[in-house]
């Protein structure tokens, strides 16, 4: 701005001399080219000054410098304006003293003539702006190492290339770039856009060799890293023991050795045995974590339990001593040496040395199972190793457990079925399907129901809405809500005219027909006619058990044999299941009659269970209780509620909301005081009184709880 200032001062004090002198016939040839200037007449001066050129170089290129430099004239050149005022720079230590004070009127200066070569430089600069390519900026900055405008030139001009050079992609150009421009200002980007560039190029085709190929001919790329992880994921893509111990064995130095190590030791322990760790140390001696295993073979001895302290999640032993401390927002139960816990809202895996075996980073998790789990990211569904790789990519709407080697998968609509190793079974078809179990898997198509083999050829096509075993060769479909059976061709032995028919019990079939009770044989005859009245749940209640099954006629319950013959009378309200034992309500009140259909306890209850093991579950005084076949109590009749454990030796005893644990001898296992009793499995109860927990372990019969 100021060089430009002092040049219009230059300019101004031209005009000036037109004022000051009105003849110049006396003065020397520059003069008068000076003062034809002062007054416009650029084709005097211009003139003047050319004639100079030879005696007074510098102020006489100067003067051309000026007219060139102008745009009010028809001699307007920025190249020649350069040029001069090169020359008139470049020769102005040649003007004597004398011409120099001289000239001085004429604002002939050295600083004039900086000022003016910054104009000339100035109008350059704005060429090449205009311009906007990167050789007007590199004959710019060759040709004007002086001007105040080289560093914005430079930045232009390098932006401008590393633009282009970012056009071409190509590692190539890149680098030539580099050597072009050392010292440029986008040396970093220029630099990180080579190597990106170059690692690209070596692998885009994304193949190991590629990746190997690029290690050993790129020795300082800051893609080292990546590449190695790729080399190490396309190695061990098959997540076998045999392609880690490839990969251990050629890829000594790659970064990610000690992950492949472990990796191999979770997919080897995968399986668990009494003597698994032993077999891994024997067959991988060389295994650098040796102490980790001795750790985790002692620790895999040891029974932990989710325990809440202050609405935090640890662990306990079986001696109620908290081992892990409680940090985690929920604690699931170890499955296979590892538990799902929650940290920070995500889903993770815990080992029990309480360290992250696979990080929390999932929206929801399930227990580990034959080596595999189901987690749940962005509500889809993937399946995960004990590394944590997923052997199958969260992107399904559900995945199914794994049974006899196979899991089913949903994607978008449709169900399909792989190996635990995501090798494809059978295609993606099926609307519903369910797990295999026998080597045989019921699924619906096309709206229909039909049976599949382990490699997907029908054994039932899709014939009926619905269908299950009636026998091993025969099958109850139905269609339009009503029941039949068909062999597995389809073919229809007993069209689907009834309105139910159930399972074979004891040889023989409920059927529902015009609401009234009958059964079949496996040969599919009639060998009890439809003559009974329905009631809630006849369905399970009203199969055949021990030879009889429990009826209702003109709304009485009775029991009958399998030839449909009456054995005990409908005489009674209600009858419980059938046992030894069985319970009965006779106007109102509750008894016992035996196996023989002989009454042995009178009617003296409120309400009665058939007995179960010796023992029955009565009601009297509103009050519960539990008596043996005398009518001795039990367990007294005291509680509100009692009802039997399903599968164990015990019941659960209530008194209003609390609840606690009996034997079958009316022995008192747990004090009536928890708030919850649930079965967890057949080793093991759960029970609960506001945040404190404690477990009851069946076969032992302990009771486990936090000590203080």
């Amino acid at each position: 701005m100021i060089r430009n200032q002092k040049l219009n001062t230059v300019i101004a004090f031209y005009l000036l001399l037109f004022f000051s002198f009105s003849h110049y016939t006396l003065a020397s040839k520059i003069e008068k080219g000076y003062e034809a200037l002062a007054i416009f007449d650029y084709f005097q001066a211009k003139k003047y000054f050319e004639k100079s050129l030879k005696k007074d170089v510098s102020p006489a290129s100067f003067g051309l410098a000026l007219i060139y430099f102008r745009k009010d004239n028809p001699f307007h050149s920025l190249d020649s304006a350069y040029k001069y005022i090169g020359i008139a720079k470049s020769t102005r230590e040649n003007v004597k003293l004398k011409m120099r004070i001289k000239l001085e009127k004429y604002n002939y200066s050295e600083e004039s003539i900086l000022d003016l070569e910054q104009s000339i430089s100035k109008g350059f600069f704005s060429a090449c702006i205009s311009e906007n390519n990167v050789s007007c900026f590199d004959q710019f900055i060759e040709n004007h190492r002086n001007s105040t405008f080289l560093i914005k030139a430079i930045f232009k001009r390098d932006s401008l290339a590393f633009e282009r050079t970012k056009k071409e992609n190509r590692s190539k150009s890149t680098f030539s770039f580099i050597e072009k421009y050392p010292e440029s200002t986008f040396k970093q980007e220029v630099f990180n856009l080579f190597y990106k560039q170059q690692f690209f190029e070596y692998t885009q085709k994304e193949t190991l060799i590629s990746y190997l190929q690029f290690l050993n001919e790129c020795k300082d790329t800051p893609y080292k890293n990546e590449a190695e992880n790729k080399v190490y994921e396309l190695s061990t893509a098959s997540n076998s023991l045999k392609s880690l111990e490839i990969f251990i064995k050629e890829q000594g130095t790659n970064h990610n050795i000690p992950e492949a190590w472990r990796r191999l030791y979770k997919i080897f322990m995968s399986d668990y045995g009494e003597n698994k760790y032993q077999d891994f140390i024997k067959k991988y001696p060389d295994y650098p974590f040796g102490n980790e295993i001795k750790n985790e073979e002692s620790l895999s001895k040891l029974t932990l339990l989710p325990v809440k302290i202050d609405n935090a999640w640890g662990y306990m032993n079986k001696d109620g001593k908290l081992i892990i401390p409680a940090i985690y927002e929920e604690a699931g139960y170890f499955s296979e040496d590892l538990a799902v816990v929650v940290k920070d809202k995500k889903y993770g895996y815990i080992s029990k040395s309480n360290k992250f075996i696979i990080d929390p980073k999932f929206d929801d998790a399930s227990d580990f199972n034959q080596g595999r789990a189901v987690v749940e990211i962005n509500k889809h569904a993937g399946l995960i190793d004990r590394n944590g790789f997923f052997i199958f990519d969260p992107i399904y709407s559900e995945i199914g457990p794994v049974s006899e080697g196979k899991i089913y998968v949903k994607k978008d609509s449709l169900y399909g079925f792989y190996s635990k190793n995501r090798i494809a079974l059978i295609p993606e078809r099926f609307q519903e399907v369910e797990s295999f179990e026998n080597s045989i898997s019921r699924v619906k198509i096309e709206n229909n129901q039909a049976i599949i083999d382990s490699v997907g050829s029908f054994l039932v096509k899709p014939l009926y809405e619905s269908i299950d075993f009636f026998t091993d060769t025969l099958l109850i479909f139905s269609d339009s809500n009503k029941f039949g059976i068909c062999d597995f061709n389809g073919n229809q032995l007993i069209p689907a005219k009834f309105d139910f028919i159930g399972k074979l019990s004891g040889n023989r079939a409920l059927i529902l027909s015009d609401n009234k009770i009958g059964y079949l044989d496996e040969t599919l005859k009639f060998v009890i006619q439809p003559a009974f009245e329905t009631y809630p749940n006849y369905q399970t209640y009203s199969i055949f058990k021990n030879g009889l099954a429990k009826v209702k006629k003109n709304g009485k319950m009775g029991l009958i044999d399998s030839k449909g013959k009456t054995f005990v009378p409908f005489n009674y309200l209600e009858l419980g299941s059938i046992s030894n034992y069985i319970s009965f309500n006779k106007n109102g009140k509750w008894g016992y009659f035996n196996e023989m259909g002989k009454e042995v306890i009178k009617p003296n209850y409120d309400y009665a269970e058939s007995f179960s093991k010796e023992i029955a579950i009565v009601s009297k005084d509103s009050l519960m209780g539990a008596i043996d076949i005398k009518e001795k109590f039990i367990i007294p009749n005291a509680y509100s509620t009692i009802e039997f454990i399903e599968g164990t030796d015990f019941l659960k005893v209530g008194a209003g909301s609390i609840y606690g644990i009996f034997d079958r001898n009316g022995q008192v296992i747990v004090p009536v005081h928890y708030q919850t009793i649930n079965l967890l499995n057949s080793d093991l109860i759960l029970l609960s009184k506001g945040d404190s927990i404690a477990y009851f372990f069946i076969k032992e019969r302990k009771l486990v709880q936090l000590k203080n």
